[in-house]
């Protein structure tokens, strides 16, 4: 008797939480790894899609797709600028790396999950961008109005919690794999822009999108920007025909819109706790 009302419980908690997705990402966080911030994650979405939806009663048409392409000359040149630095400093960022601090290489701030897992083997991150670079990124990214796109798919306000930068070389070992499809074990509510510098053809994409009803999306062009939820959608990406710059924006909800582009090391995911500030300098992290 006890067990057919568990089972009749469980159930019906099941079918509560099958009606809302972020919640669900949340709970399988916690479920998976042990991860509250999940749940942080779910209460800052709530609260911010509620401020978002008073001051934007009438808010434009969702985007159901859960994708989106941008065209914006600014915010191409900044990230191109950035791609151009990568390719430009390879000996000297591998030689920088051997001098910092080894922890520091991988997390730089407090308050942000990381992963234990080391970086693929033919990518090479940029941690340290330089000032005048950034300066130029946010501008373009306040300038070019791709956070009211955004917001279509997520009713919410955005800030930049997270800055990757790559480089992603040809491959050289049979025994190196490329990035196989996945879903990124992200927050509820985050959304990725991705930034990929070279020419890619339908026989070598940039990347390849896998929406759940629809066929694949390959992202093909000249330097290509996507912004997407990456939770939601399951990507994989080939290697490249050659060394390709790879810069990665991830966006989590906010109260308001905030465009400072935030370098918290390679191995950073986001903030464990939205409602707190990141710090520099390393104390306690809880990994991924």
């Amino acid at each position: 008797m006890l067990k057919d009302i568990k089972k009749k419980f469980i159930l019906i908690i099941k079918k509560t939480i099958s009606f809302d997705s972020d919640l669900t990402e949340a709970i399988s966080l916690f479920y998976q790894n042990g991860r509250v911030d999940g749940i942080l994650h779910y209460i800052n979405l709530r609260f911010c899609q509620f401020f978002y939806k008073v001051c934007h009663p009438f808010s434009s048409k969702k985007n159901n797709l859960g994708y989106f392409f941008v065209k914006n000359k600014t915010l191409s040149m900044a990230l191109s600028d950035i791609g151009k630095h990568m390719k430009d400093n390879i000996e000297n960022e591998r030689k920088q790396k051997k001098k910092r601090n080894p922890f520091n290489i991988y997390v730089r701030f407090t308050n942000y999950t990381f992963l234990t897992l080391p970086p693929h083997p033919q990518q090479l991150y940029f941690d340290h961008i330089p000032n005048a670079l950034l300066k130029k990124l946010n501008f373009s990214l306040e300038k070019s109005g791709l956070y009211k796109e955004c917001s279509k798919i997520i009713n919410t306000n955005f800030t930049v919690s997270q800055l990757r930068t790559w480089l992603f070389f040809t491959n050289n070992n049979k025994n190196d794999v490329s990035i196989g499809k996945h879903y990124d074990m992200l927050p509820p509510g985050t959304l990725k822009i991705m930034y990929y510098q070279g020419s890619f053809s339908e026989n070598l994409p940039a990347l390849t999108l896998y929406p759940i009803n629809s066929d694949p999306v390959k992202i093909i062009g000249d330097d290509p920007i996507l912004i997407f939820n990456s939770n939601a959608i399951e990507h994989g990406a080939p290697f490249p025909e050659r060394i390709r710059p790879t810069i990665e924006i991830t966006l989590t909800p906010s109260v308001k819109n905030s465009y400072e582009a935030i370098q918290a090391g390679y191995m950073a995911g986001t903030k464990y706790n939205p409602f707190l500030k990141a710090k520099s300098g390393i104390s306690i992290m809880v990994a991924k």
